[in-house]
Order: C-alpha cells, then sequence, then structure tokens
C-alpha cells in the first residue's frame, strides 16, 4: 500500500511557483549593509557572497579585455605579416615578369641578328 502524500499548505497561486524558491533565497542585501549590525548570519553570509561575486566579476572583466587585446595584437600582426606576404609575391612576380620579357626581347633580337642577318640599328 501507498503511504498517504502529504498535505500542502493552502497558498494563492502567485504565490505557489515561489514557494521553493523563497525557502532556498537568500535576505536581500541593500547597498548599506557594511553600516548596519547584522546579527542574522545569513545577511552576513549573503554580503560576504556577493562581495565575492562582486571581485570574481570585476576580474572576469579584466581578464576578458586582456583577452580580447591580445586576440587585436594577434590579429594584426597576422594581418600584417599576409600583407607583406602578399606585396613580396607581387613584387616577385613582376620581376618574374620582367625578365620573361626581356627574355623573350634577348631572344627575337639574338634570332634577328644571327639568322635574319639583322644589325643592332634595325630593331632598337
Amino acid at each position: 500500500m501507498l503511504p498517504e502524500e502529504p498535505q500542502l499548505p493552502l497558498l494563492p497561486e502567485s504565490d505557489i511557483r515561489n514557494l521553493g524558491i523563497q525557502i532556498k533565497r537568500m535576505p536581500r542585501v541593500f547597498p548599506a549593509v557594511h553600516d548596519l549590525a547584522m546579527s542574522n548570519t545569513r545577511q552576513i553570509e549573503a554580503a560576504n557572497y556577493s562581495r565575492a561575486v562582486g571581485v570574481a566579476f570585476e576580474q572576469s572583466r579584466i581578464n576578458d579585455a586582456i583577452r580580447q587585446a591580445r586576440l587585436r595584437a594577434k590579429s594584426r600582426a597576422t594581418e600584417r605579416q599576409l600583407k607583406a606576404m602578399n606585396n613580396a609575391y607581387r613584387k616577385n612576380t613582376r620581376a618574374a615578369q620582367r625578365a620573361t620579357i626581356q627574355h623573350r626581347n634577348r631572344y627575337i633580337k639574338q634570332i634577328a641578328r644571327h639568322y635574319l642577318g639583322m644589325g643592332p640599328e634595325l630593331y632598337n
């Protein structure tokens, strides 16, 4: 046989959904909590916890700012390196194109000189 279920207190609908939260919730901490003489240990615990959360949040914010600055610096360095590589590639490509054109012109002049018997005055 199943045991009988415990009787729940009769509450208005607005309080039913907050019932579990109200039991676990720490008391509210007001801005001037350090001025009050806190005799309630839960209030002291809540104040210490909120102070610790504030310190942790501040440290996390500082760490995030440092991380973002490092990522931006790394991104800029990578961008500069890629730009330098691209400039070097274009420079080398132009040099290779110039060399190819010069080689082709020399070859044409050589053919004109040796096979066609033309002098330098005719193909300049």
